[in-house]
């Protein structure tokens, strides 16, 4: 059943020159007509517009055709690997390639899907929090949702894309029926919003996220759980360096869940899959023993360093150097100021405590150093330092 899958793709992809067709309708190849006039968008990605699409003879009639940004690289080498994925909950890919847009006058690559997705599976509300039954959750929508993602871990897929607002409801009002959206018309995460990535993750700009890891989809898994779940939204306002704060200073699981109190299995499957070190995050395996009745033990939570004395530069006050790593960047003349008058030296020896950290920014002033300091001297000790407070 696959193979017939990984078939159709590839028969479906344009391999030849592209009939350039009308300013309204272009040909993605013999059997598919993608319609610029009639945008769907119900399913735009930020700037990744979605537009009907029309297959014949043995592609399916009813598809919605995204068209990829020309300066955001889509996965287009994941394709084959996803198309390969048999599930009913998913996106169901069936063309990939380039296709002339005559507006444009070049060429635009595409992902086409078959268009069975429905309304969005929750509509928006202005809180992120929807407050349905533990019961409703673990019997209906997680049993899907695992079923998801035991097959991606098997072909070795990361989606990167797991979040409420690509969800969709596959036409039935049941929390088993819905269907996970597309994420190959971008890299990985690229379009997550830094609440549904793990800390590390989300102190990066998004396109420097790199190809993820499974163990990313399951924390995102954890905070879509925890949106349908928790009765209010403890996050609520705060802007994504604020709730990255949050998470560093009391841990994604208690940043987000707030005033709701969980108890019971659906407590220990949230602090489980939540757990801010990927190595203690709860696997897949894991999880499907959990579903089965088995009680995992507790994972000791992650320490975080946090300094005896307060740091003050470019206006910031920190006393947890993940922060201050991740705005040295943004406040390269206070940085160099802090270097050259041994404040920032004093405070790591000193306040931190630590001396693998200390042994790594001597390091980092003498690597960044050596190569001069001239014009991108402030850069280039800005980025060093970071890894050296927060490796």
């Amino acid at each position: 059943m696959a193979d017939r899958k990984s078939e159709k793709l590839e028969d479906s992809k344009e391999t030849g020159p592209v009939e350039k067709g009308t300013s309204s309708k272009v040909k993605f190849n013999k059997n598919i007509d993608v319609h610029l006039n009639k945008p769907l968008p119900l399913y735009d990605r930020n700037g990744i517009k979605a537009y009907q699409a029309d297959g014949r003879g043995k592609v399916p009639q009813d598809l919605v055709a995204f068209i990829c940004d020309n300066y955001v690289i889509p996965r287009w080498y994941a394709a084959s690997t996803y198309a390969r994925i048999i599930n009913p909950n998913i996106a169901e890919l069936i063309a990939t390639g380039g296709a002339y847009i005559p507006s444009e006058k070049s060429e635009r690559f595409m992902m086409i899907y078959r268009n069975n997705w429905g309304a969005p599976l929750l509509q928006k509300s202005k809180k992120l929090a929807y407050g349905i039954k533990q019961d409703q959750i673990i019997e209906q929508f997680l049993p899907a949702f695992v079923g998801i993602l035991k097959d991606f871990n098997d072909k070795g897929f990361v989606h990167g894309g797991i979040r409420l607002e690509n969800l969709y409801s596959g036409g039935s009002n049941s929390l088993r029926s819905f269907i996970l959206g597309e994420s190959l018309s971008t890299p990985a995460s690229y379009l997550q919003p830094s609440l549904y990535e793990p800390i590390e993750r989300s102190m990066a700009d998004p396109v420097a996220r790199g190809m993820g890891h499974f163990v990313d989809d399951i924390y995102s898994l954890g905070v879509l759980l925890t949106i349908m779940l928790r009765s209010n939204d403890p996050l609520g306002g705060l802007s994504e360096r604020e709730i990255l704060e949050q998470k560093i200073e009391k841990g994604s699981y208690a940043s987000l869940t707030g005033k709701d109190r969980f108890t019971g299995p659906i407590l220990e499957l949230l602090r489980g899959i939540l757990h801010d070190n990927k190595s203690q995050r709860w696997t897949i395996d894991e999880v499907s023993e959990w579903m089965d009745g088995q009680r995992l033990g507790p994972k000791q939570a992650l320490k975080r360093k946090k300094a005896s004395r307060v740091f003050h530069m470019g206006g910031g006050r920190y006393v947890r150097p993940e922060l201050l790593a991740h705005d040295l960047g943004r406040n390269e003349d206070a940085l160099i100021q802090s270097v050259e008058d041994e404040k920032l030296e004093l405070w790591v020896r000193r306040s931190l405590e630590d001396k693998e950290a200390q042994e790594r920014y001597e390091l980092a002033i003498t690597s960044a150093s050596d190569a001069g300091t001239g014009s991108n001297y402030a850069s280039r000790l800005a980025s060093r330092i970071s890894i050296a407070l927060d490796p």
